[in-house]
């Protein structure tokens, strides 16, 4: 079955992929925290937990992120659901609206 389950909208795995693709994580994760260039990946402080030392870090690479401090991680769907307290499904279309998707 082709299809993006957990979620109440009916959105294709290959949707859901070519949302992800076009999403640039550390622009999101930007509009949160500060990130500086740490190498390949991104870091900063922990928007989850408002953390006072640089914990955070955003791979762009693969498109996900991880908090070492509270262990927190995902991808672009998990963080949006994260700091809006959004459902998936909310979340999903979010990210199509900025990625300039249209979702069935």
């Amino acid at each position: 079955m082709d299809g993006f389950r957990g979620f109440d909208v009916a959105v294709t795995d290959k949707q859901v992929a070519k949302m992800l693709a076009a999403t640039d994580l550390v622009a999101l994760v930007g509009e949160y925290t500060s990130l500086r260039p740490q190498g390949r990946r991104w870091a900063g402080r922990c928007p989850f937990h408002r953390a006072a030392t640089t914990c955070f870090s955003v791979n762009p690479d693969k498109g996900v992120y991880y908090c070492f401090g509270c262990q927190v991680s995902g991808n672009a769907i998990d963080f949006v659901r994260g700091m809006r307290q959004v459902d998936g499904d909310v979340a999903v279309r979010i990210l199509a609206d900025r990625a300039g998707i249209v979702l069935p």
